[in-house]
């Protein structure tokens, strides 16, 4: 499979062609203004407001590879894969008022599933840095396996991913007590364990709060997850680490 590179940003819709539509960036991360294509009629499909279409001026979630190309007036095309509407908040995920003294677990939902049951995984390697309030850190180092590790990966979380008319991915929805500044998916096909060579099949960057998440079956997942130093004074900690689970 040809491996495909991507980023998952939150911006605005400031025009609307069809499959095209001019969008700028709201995240800092990942700024400047770029033409996305590829997506099916935007204005005919169901938008935020219940009203059959995105607009101009509509806040939206993209996740969206570079082409290559320019416009004539120099502005990025990029491809793109999912466009969903923005959450109205960003800081909408729980947070929780408590000091985190290591890294949180990841929560995955299946949102075609009629039952309430989140797939948990938690992290094997990590680094975590917490200010104690008086003066003092604290900091943690964990070492777990690589992700494509076969003996690590006996020992790691399953997800069971349910077929749904053949759908080639499932989406879910991820959540987290304090979500990551910066969020890596890397995907890896189950036969490419034991080659710690083998390239992702898919690498996505996304620069800010997920909405939703397509996971196939046979896969090897690796989440790599940053919480930047310099929110330190308002966060009490930062650090990163990385959640590694198997899909069946």
């Amino acid at each position: 499979m040809e491996r495909r590179e991507s980023v998952g940003i939150r911006a605005h819709i400031k025009e609307i062609k069809g499959d095209q539509a001019l969008i700028s960036s709201d995240t800092d991360e990942f700024p400047g203004v770029f033409l996305i294509i590829g997506l099916l009629n935007l204005t005919g499909q169901d938008g935020p407001d219940g009203d059959g279409g995105f607009k101009g001026g509509t806040e939206v979630f993209v996740v969206m590879a570079d082409s290559g190309q320019k416009t004539g007036d120099g502005i990025p095309v990029y491809r793109a894969w999912e466009i969903f509407p923005a959450p109205e908040d960003e800081e909408g995920q729980a947070r929780a008022d408590v000091l985190l003294t290591e890294p949180p677990a990841l929560r995955l939902q299946d949102v075609l599933s009629s039952v309430l049951d989140p797939f948990e995984v938690r992290p094997g390697n990590y680094s975590w840095n917490v200010d104690m309030g008086d003066g003092t850190m604290t900091s943690t180092i964990a070492c777990g396996s690589a992700p494509l590790d076969e003996a690590g990966l006996r020992a790691a979380a399953r997800l069971t991913v349910k077929d749904y008319n053949k759908m080639d991915q499932v989406m879910y929805a991820c959540s987290t007590v304090f979500f990551p500044d910066k969020l890596v998916v890397r995907q890896w096909d189950n036969g490419d364990v034991t080659d710690g060579d083998a390239r992702e099949e898919r690498v996505t960057t996304y620069y800010c709060q997920i909405p939703l998440l397509g996971l196939e079956k046979g896969k090897v997942y690796e989440f790599s997850a940053w919480w930047n130093q310099e929110n330190l004074d308002k966060n009490g900690f930062w650090g990163d680490a990385a959640y590694v689970f198997v899909t069946e």
